[in-house]
């Protein structure tokens, strides 16, 4: 089993954390879109 624990994307480290907060957010609202997503995760980063 692999466990991932952060991941970088663009030079953008992602901890677990934010990874599980993304997940929780697409469970949460399965419609949103990739926009509104991109949105919320750039507060959760500031």
């Amino acid at each position: 089993m692999f466990i991932l624990f952060t991941m970088r994307i663009c030079g953008q480290e992602f901890s677990i954390g934010i990874l599980d907060r993304i997940g929780t957010a697409i469970a949460g609202m399965p419609d949103i879109s990739r926009r509104a997503l991109s949105w919320k995760v750039c507060e959760w980063l500031n």
